[in-house]
């Protein structure tokens, strides 16, 4: 890792510019890695059905889709991105802490260590038929009886698991309040960094290695801590709180860092063009076809975000396959920050949504065949295929299809449509499906889906023209069009996020 130095000074500046937005981001991931991929077992433990965890992770994408770029839109506009970044990672922090206070585990004592997984190890309606008939009574008399319509439909209500009683009702406040404050955390500190980044010349790549290495690394170190204690989840009341305890370490060190940043001066005044952008994309066939391919990959991720654990708590396992999951999965992103640009470049943005797709159709199909926890870390090593590097194909698409000043409002649409229509809407429907029939034919369905999708992407590689043949674009254009082996190849992301937005009308035919 190189230093910069200061010439004038004889000194060196990385520690003050580049070293501390590294830093929070570093910590900033780490207090998010070892608490959010595990709140779907906390819901769990709190006797949340599998709807209704389903709703409260889905609660938190439906409303970061639209709040993340309304509030930093806000932040840029009154130029006071730092201040809401602060507040957020506090705000945000403290929101998650309320969970402690509002938990009722259904073990209370470390002495009774009971395996609370015969309560709940089993998908509550794989049964759904039968549980619904021992519910309701079949006796004649209902049909004369108007008073009994009201017991049976509050009795299936019940059966399928959706029932909104005070835990959920105040854990769904919680999830809200505290992703609202903390949504514009993200696209915030995103945006201070790479303007450090623009200013010094660093490398983006080195940032977003940060943020995979704190989400990856301390969520297993959280994970192995965790599984050291007595009982584990299975459980005393206090053991899963450490999972809080180290989200509010992690958020207070970044807090610091944050403080302590230099956050650059926005020089340019924000002006929204959401509405401007959608026109423009509704006008590109690239544009609605990866709109579609986020949503499509966004209720995938969905599946996974939600029920994964569950399924490998189902299996047996415990903290440290979870932990072990987090950090399989989020190493595998790392070869591919350094690689996505010479695939895009190779093979194309369409024949990498395919690929995306293809891999989690894999991934859902061998799911739905292991019978061991340990067989499911192999598989995570997908991972970077159907996530992480969809957020740089679409960043580089971005640059391609946007007007000249757009690229950051387009790759919003895109982010709109992963988060809102994909992981919020669609993570409702594999909430409901997860809660009738259970794990296995959901990942067998989610497979299916995948695969045919992915197919029909593949055609549409045949019959759409890619978008740097399509457009003439000598600025964006050239970004792209770079040699593979040339230092300039990654220009075309900080580009994407680093576009002053400026009020030029760009025309392609």
């Amino acid at each position: 890792m190189y230093l910069e130095f200061d010439k004038n000074h004889g000194s060196s500046t990385y520690q003050r510019f580049l070293l501390t937005p590294k830093l929070f981001v570093f910590f900033y991931s780490a207090s998010l890695g070892c608490l959010m991929p595990f709140l779907p077992i906390f819901f769990r433990l709190n006797g949340m059905s599998a709807i209704q965890a389903g709703l409260l992770v889905s609660t938190r994408y439906l409303i970061i889709f639209w709040s993340a770029p309304t509030l930093s839109f806000l932040a840029s506009k009154i130029n006071a991105r730092k201040c809401v970044l602060v507040m957020a990672v506090l705000f945000g922090a403290l929101a998650n802490m309320a969970f402690v206070f509002t938990a009722k585990y259904q073990e209370k004592t470390r002495q009774n260590c009971a395996d609370i997984g015969e309560n709940v190890n089993q998908s509550l309606m794989t049964n759904l038929g039968s549980s619904i008939f021992n519910h309701v009574n079949t006796n004649n008399s209902i049909h004369f009886q108007a008073m009994f319509n009201v017991s049976i439909e509050q009795d299936i209500f019940h059966a399928i698991g959706l029932k909104f009683d005070k835990q959920f009702l105040t854990f769904l406040v919680i999830v809200a309040v505290g992703t609202f404050m903390s949504s514009p955390a993200k696209p915030l500190h995103e945006l201070v960094s790479l303007a450090i980044i623009k200013e010094h010349n660093a490398s983006y790549n080195i940032q977003r290695l940060c943020s995979v290495l704190g989400w990856s690394v301390m969520s297993l170190l959280v994970a192995v801590v965790v599984y050291k204690l007595p009982c584990s989840f299975k459980l005393s009341q206090n053991v899963f709180d450490l999972h809080f305890g180290f989200h509010m370490l992690f958020a207070t060190t970044a807090l610091i860092f944050v403080v302590i940043m230099k956050a650059p001066a926005h020089k340019v005044t924000a002006k929204f063009k959401f509405c401007r952008v959608l026109k423009v994309a509704c006008k590109n066939p690239n544009c609605i076809v990866a709109i579609v391919a986020m949503a499509i990959l966004g209720t995938a991720q969905s599946a996974v975000s939600s029920y994964l654990f569950w399924y490998i708590q189902d299996l047996g396992g415990n903290e440290i396959h979870m932990g072990l999951i987090v950090f399989v999965s989020g190493l595998s992103q790392i070869p591919l920050l350094f690689l996505t640009k010479y695939l895009i470049h190779w093979l194309g943005h369409g024949w990498m949504f395919f690929i995306s797709m293809f891999g989690f159709a894999t991934r859902f199909i061998l799911y739905s065949y292991i019978n061991h926890p340990l067989m499911v870390i192999p598989i995570e090593f997908l991972h970077a295929l159907t996530s992480s590097s969809i957020w740089l194909t679409s960043m580089s698409l971005a640059v391609l299809v946007a007007p000249i000043g757009f690229e950051r409002s387009m790759q919003n649409l895109f982010t709109t449509s992963y988060y809102g229509l994909g992981m919020g809407v669609g993570g409702v429907l594999a909430s409901i499906g997860y809660q009738l029939y259970g794990p296995i034919q959901v990942f067998e369905c989610a497979a299916a889906v995948c695969a045919v999708y992915s197919l029909v992407m593949a055609l549409l590689q045949c019959l759409i023209s890619p978008p740097d043949e399509n457009h003439g674009f000598p600025i964006n254009g050239d970004y792209y069009k770079a040699g593979a082996g040339s230092n300039n190849q990654s220009d075309w992301l900080l580009e994407a996020l680093n576009a002053e937005e400026e009020e030029i009308q760009y025309s392609r035919s």
